[in-house]
């Protein structure tokens, strides 16, 4: 359909790429308590294991939310990350 044709491709690391059945998007709001948190979230719906350079909205320390690890970003981007097939990654980030 032409509606989702104009969506499939990436812009700045985000979007939909089809050919590699990738989805990276980014949310962002206040908490309950107004603190403003951030969300990066990656998915993998191929069967294989992808490797891609995952955009983020600030640099500093993320918290990947599926697995309970975390990572430092630096240059707005995590380098040649690996997510696996039929998975996916979580960021998140909080301020205050």
């Amino acid at each position: 359909s032409v509606w989702f044709d104009s969506w499939d491709r990436m812009r700045d690391g985000y979007g939909v790429d089809t050919s590699r059945q990738l989805v990276v998007f980014h949310r962002w709001g206040n908490d309950d308590q107004g603190r403003f948190e951030r969300f990066i979230v990656v998915l993998n719906f191929s069967d294989q294991d992808q490797q891609l350079d995952v955009p983020f909205s600030t640099n500093g320390d993320w918290r990947e939310l599926l697995e309970g690890w975390s990572v430092r970003v630096t240059d707005w981007r995590l380098r040649g990350h690996w997510v696996g097939g039929n998975w996916g990654r979580v960021f998140f980030q909080r301020e205050g």
